[in-house]
C-alpha cells in the first residue's frame, strides 16, 4: 500500500513540474479589450454582484434554513469567482469595466433593457420588493428570482465555452452552468415545498 501511495505522489510531482513546464513553454495568449474573454468576465463580473447582494439579503432575513443555506452558499461563491474573474482582468491588463453595451461580446441580438440592465437581473422594483420583504416572503421572492438569474448565466457561460480558447476561462463557465444547473433544481424545491405546505 505504502508502494502505491508513494508511487501515485510521484506521478502526480510529475504531472504537475510537466503542466507548470508546458505553461512556461507555451504562453497563454493574453485577450484583447474587445475579446469575448474580457466582455465575459466583466458582464458575469456584474451578473454575480447582483446574486451576491440579493443571497445576503436572504441569508440574513429568510426564514428557511435550507434556504438561507443555500443562499450562503451561492453567494459565497460567486463572490470567489468575481475576484478569479477580476484578477484575470488585471492580469490582462484590461480595465474592470468597457464603453461596451453589456453581452455586446456575444455578437446576437439579444436587446438590453432601457434601464441596462442584462437579462436575467432584477430590476430596481424588484429588488425594493426584496429588500423590503423578511422570512417566507423574502424566500419566495428570492427564488423566483434567483431562477431567472441563474437561466440567463448559464446562458452567458455556455456563450464564452463557444467563444473562448483559453483553457482557465472554459473550465470556469463549466463549472458555472453544471453549479447553477444544480443550485436552480434546489430553488425549485423550494418552491415545491412552498406550494405543498400551501395545499
Amino acid at each position: 500500500m505504502r508502494r502505491y501511495l508513494k508511487a501515485a505522489a510521484v506521478l502526480a510531482a510529475v504531472a504537475l513540474v510537466a503542466t507548470t513546464a508546458w505553461l512556461f513553454v507555451v504562453p497563454e495568449p493574453t485577450p484583447a479589450e474587445d475579446s469575448p474573454e474580457a466582455g465575459f468576465a466583466r458582464d458575469m463580473n456584474v451578473h454575480h454582484g447582483q446574486a451576491v447582494a440579493m443571497s445576503m439579503y436572504v441569508y440574513r432575513n429568510g426564514s428557511d434554513s435550507r434556504m438561507r443555506d443555500l443562499a450562503y452558499d451561492i453567494a459565497l461563491t460567486q463572490q470567489a469567482q468575481i475576484g478569479m474573474m477580476s484578477g484575470w482582468l488585471d492580469e490582462w491588463g484590461l480595465p474592470p469595466t468597457s464603453t461596451e453595451p453589456p453581452m455586446s461580446w456575444m455578437d446576437h441580438n439579444m436587446p438590453i433593457p432601457d434601464d441596462g440592465l442584462m437579462p436575467g437581473m432584477a430590476t430596481q422594483d424588484q429588488l425594493g420588493e426584496l429588500y423590503a420583504a423578511k422570512g417566507s416572503e423574502a424566500d419566495a421572492i428570492y427564488s423566483e428570482l434567483m431562477i431567472t438569474h441563474h437561466e440567463y448565466g448559464i446562458h452567458m457561460a455556455k456563450a464564452i465555452r463557444d467563444r473562448t480558447d483559453l483553457p482557465r476561462v472554459d473550465d470556469l463557465a463549466e463549472s458555472m452552468v453544471k453549479g447553477q444547473r444544480s443550485e436552480i433544481k434546489a430553488l425549485e424545491q423550494y418552491g415545491d415545498r412552498d406550494v405543498a405546505d400551501e395545499g
